[in-house]
């Protein structure tokens, strides 16, 4: 399957020119600076050519083989179309994707497309968030957390979870503080 080619321009032109975006990023993948709207418009652009058949497999393929960080971040902008569909079930697809995160960017919105689905699937994203929590992968540690993140159309309240999985993440088992578990953690 071939690659989405990143524009040559920006290859060329370097816009983040002088600054460490692979470093600031923390990434092993190799990072042009192909801004994040001219990604997404990209995104959109290929998906025409694809049959819908044939989007997440594509999509797919780059999130595993590309050693591009836009082309990766591109893959995640389209599960990002799919994250709010009620008629699918898209958490056993894309667990499988959690091992090739290496860099907080593509972490986060990983996490935000799993927190999308609490709606739909709510118990699947809990078991995730738990085996994510106890998984010794950084970047699967910060998904347990960042995936239960508050949005306003969740209406659950997930803070206590949030909590366990913080104090336990810095081997702790209760807040230093009894007035709030918020103001405890933002102290400790």
């Amino acid at each position: 399957m071939q690659y989405p080619l990143i524009s040559l321009e920006y290859s060329e032109r370097k816009p983040f020119d002088g600054f460490n975006l692979q470093g600031y990023i923390g990434t092993q993948l190799e990072v042009i600076g192909v801004p994040s709207p001219v990604l997404r418009k990209m995104r959109s652009d290929y998906e025409s050519e694809l049959k819908s058949e044939e989007k997440f497999y594509f999509w797919q393929e780059q999130w595993f083989n590309h050693p591009i960080f836009e082309a990766k971040s591109l893959a995640l902008y389209f599960l990002e179309t799919l994250a709010g569909k009620r008629n699918i079930e898209l958490l056993p697809q894309i667990q499988n994707w959690t091992p090739i995160l290496d860099n907080w960017a593509h972490a986060d919105a990983y996490a935000s497309i799993v927190n999308k689905r609490l709606k739909f699937e709510f118990e699947g994203v809990l078991a995730l968030a738990e085996i994510w929590h106890k998984s010794e992968f950084l970047w699967e540690k910060r998904l347990s957390l960042t995936a239960l993140m508050p949005r306003p159309a969740i209406t659950m309240d997930l803070t206590e979870i949030r909590v366990r999985y913080i104090l336990d993440f810095f081997g702790r088992e209760k807040p230093l503080y009894a007035k709030s578990s918020r103001l405890a953690i933002a102290r400790s």
